[in-house]
């Protein structure tokens, strides 16, 4: 992997509960790690590898082997979301990769 394939910077998130302080839980996204990243739309026969491992996945997301991610994670590249479905560790070139759905967004109007 060169540094040259991480041209996309990233925000990953992890779903956290906390007290609404009327006696309730409420949902918030809390910051897991901010990094470089390679994000790559798949088709094809791509597509076809890796609905094996997770059926929903349309997205390969390439980061430096990093602690403290798993399926939980949501990644933000700018404004685009994706739900993490898998994650494939590469040890031998400390590489993950974060096989994922693209969540579609309604975009603000201006």
């Amino acid at each position: 992997m060169r540094a040259g394939d991480l041209d996309t910077a990233l925000v990953i998130k992890r779903p956290r509960r906390t007290g609404d302080g009327q006696g309730g839980r409420k949902a918030a996204l809390e910051v897991v790690r901010e990094t470089w990243g390679g994000v790559e739309e798949l088709s094809g026969t791509e597509l076809m590898r890796y609905r094996g491992v997770a059926s929903e996945v349309t997205t390969r997301i390439t980061v430096r082997d990093q602690e403290g991610l798993d399926a939980s994670c949501v990644v933000f590249a700018g404004d685009v979301q994706y739900t993490v479905d898998a994650i494939v560790h590469n040890r031998r070139e400390r590489r993950i990769e974060i096989l994922a759905v693209r969540v579609e967004t309604r975009r603000r109007r201006a």
